[in-house]
């Protein structure tokens, strides 16, 4: 009996020695490996798909820099088109390798970009600007129905471009999301950046909450909460949502007096949303909709969309054609439940917290409603419609035609309810009553907290260049970051900062109070692709040429500072903050210091 009992204890520490062995297995990905195991980086895979494929719950997969391209369908079976990466719950996917690294901290996704290309046949080099290839993958990432991911799936530092959901046949959802789509599913993605991908509906994002159209009579209620951290949204394309599109719709025929909700609530924290074009929401465009052609006697059947962009920067999205409207973020609550008015809501609050837009243009020659530059908020259908847009601390920036209101040239209200149907209408309260109304009926708002709202310029430091002289964003040159003038400085609501880190790596909250937008002013950059700090000729060291180099640079009067840092110059900005100064340059002459003559220092990094 006690040699059973050892037997069965000595079993279960195994089996758990086993498990554990298996949580923390790392699967490696490189263009240079040889695709055996994918245990190390030199029998690495050579296709993701292979990852994605042996990975379980608890494992990682590292990918090294270099283009990747789906090579399954996951069984869409709509074709080559229908190829795509699928995400994993418990499984983190990590770009921005260099394909040595044996530490996840040593990565530098700035350096090492990671793509996942929808360029499935390779021929997009001869597309101009804003021209998409019918021959690209359908959506570059796809999380179907029934996936139900959470936000254990993780996808962290990848380049997502080349999606194109351009209306294919017999694809379900090949009208949304040309980089990613999902279907109520609630993944972290974190540091992407999604360039260049077009859709009908949602060119680089789209993210869908559904009823459970396969138990009609007993629909399973979504709460659907995907999150995007410290993500770039840049020169995506759609006639709805020209980065993202997000969106709540039903069709209930149901029966059973109960309540049920569909809710997306989807965050977009710290994230950058640049030169996306859409008719509509060129940032992004939500929407819950309601279609009740059938019956129901639910008590009630509630369809929510309440997305939350905290601490995000709108800048040169663009809504052309003559209903151009809402260039930053769009929103709609939509319902024609002529069935069954008394059961059926339809939802549409926006959260927007910390943020600034800039420079964004609605081009609608209506002369019935302002386009709304910056924010559109609308209601339409016959009964019960809620739309709340709801504004904290965030700035935006252009010339008042009316002094008395001068956020109504950016932001505008639209109410198309059909009056005739005469429905009655309850309130929707998400928010408390510590918000000021600055417009209002009682169905649709707009409320600024705590009762005012930031107008004018927030003095970008070169907001000609977003991408800064390096070309890249995320490092200490964009041109989006804040000038040492900028109002926006210090003026948010830290409760919204939801992101340690800004878009260039940089700690959040420098000062008492979290700036305004995706970037912190001052602190270092963590993305600097130098690779040996203090080493301005690139010979492996610091010495004294490399000190006469610098001083060769900074200007001959005070304040001695050189901003921004020359195009090439980057490995002598020491602290990362976008300029040459005395601060780098007393670093430099310190570390030479700290060695004999013929004071050849190593790197500074």
């Amino acid at each position: 009996m006690f040699k059973t009992k050892m037997l069965m204890i000595l079993t279960m520490f195994l089996s758990s020695l086993c498990l554990n062995l298996q949580a923390q297995t790392i699967r490696y990905v490189s263009k240079n490996g040889n695709n055996t195991d994918g245990l190390s980086w030199t029998t690495a895979y050579n296709d993701l798909q292979n990852a994605l494929d042996d990975a379980v719950s608890g494992n990682e997969i590292w990918v090294a820099a270099g283009t990747y391209y789906p090579t399954s369908d996951d069984g869409l079976g709509i074709g080559l088109r229908g190829n795509h990466f699928q995400l994993k719950n418990g499984v983190s996917i990590y770009g921005g390798f260099s394909g040595s690294e044996t530490n996840l901290s040593q990565r530098n996704i700035i350096c090492n970009e990671t793509i996942l290309s929808g360029d499935i046949d390779q021929d997009d080099h001869n597309l101009q600007e804003g021209e998409f290839d019918s021959d690209n993958s359908v959506h570059v990432i796809y999380l179907p129905e029934n996936l139900n991911l959470d936000n254990t799936a993780v996808l962290d530092g990848f380049t997502i471009s080349g999606g194109n959901a351009n209306n294919t046949p017999n694809s379900v959802y090949g009208k949304r999301g040309g980089g990613y789509f999902s279907y109520d599913s609630s993944p972290l993605i974190r540091q992407c950046y999604f360039k260049n991908n077009h859709a009908i509906n949602g060119g680089a994002v789209s993210i869908t909450v559904m009823e459970n159209t396969t138990e009609p009579t007993n629909p399973k209620p979504q709460d659907t909460t995907p999150v995007f951290e410290n993500c770039i949204f840049d020169s995506n394309y759609a006639s709805l949502g020209g980065a993202a599109y997000n969106i709540v719709e039903t069709t209930p025929e149901i029966i059973g007096n109960i309540e049920e909700h569909f809710i997306l609530n989807p965050a977009f924290n710290n994230c950058l949303f640049l030169d996306n074009v859409a008719h509509q929401g060129a940032g992004a465009y939500n929407i819950s909709y309601m279609n009740g052609s059938g019956n129901s006697n639910r008590d009630l059947y509630s369809v929510q969309c309440l997305p939350e962009f905290n601490n995000c920067t709108f800048f040169g999205n663009q809504s052309p054609g003559i209903k151009g409207y809402g260039a930053a973020i769009y929103s709609m609550a939509k319902a024609t439940c002529n069935s069954f008015p008394d059961q059926c809501q339809s939802v549409c609050d926006v959260k927007v917290n910390n943020s600034l837009f800039s420079e964004n243009y609605a081009n609608n020659t209506s002369t019935v409603f302002s386009p709304g530059h910056d924010l559109y908020l609308a209601r339409t259908g016959y009964h019960d419609e809620h739309a709340k847009l709801i504004i904290n601390n965030s700035m935006f920036n252009f010339i008042p035609v009316d002094p008395m209101t001068p956020w109504k040239d950016n932001i505008a209200l639209a109410d198309n309810f059909d009056t005739s149907m005469n429905e009655p209408h309850g309130e929707y309260d998400w928010e408390s009553d510590l918000c000021e109304d600055l417009e209002s009926t009682q169905d649709y708002s707009i409320e600024i907290c705590p009762f005012d709202m930031n107008i004018g310029d927030p003095l970008f430091s070169v907001p000609s260049n977003p991408a800064g002289a390096d070309t890249k964003f995320g490092t200490a040159d964009d041109g989006l970051t804040l000038d040492t003038l900028s109002p926006a400085k210090d003026a948010g609501n830290n409760m919204y900062a939801n992101s340690a880190t800004d878009l260039k790596g940089s700690t959040r909250i420098q000062g008492f109070s979290v700036d305004l937008g995706a970037y912190e002013f001052g602190g270092q950059a963590n993305n600097s692709c130098c690779p040996c700090l203090g080493d301005g000729d690139g010979d492996g060291d610091v010495d004294t040429i490399d000190l006469g180099d610098f001083i060769a640079l900074l200007p001959s009067s005070p304040p001695y500072i050189l901003s921004p840092v020359p195009s090439g110059e980057e490995c002598y900005d020491i602290d990362g903050d976008g300029d040459l100064d005395t601060i780098d340059l007393s670093a430099v002459i310190a570390h030479i210091n700290s060695v004999d003559e013929p004071y050849i220092a190593p790197c500074m990094n």
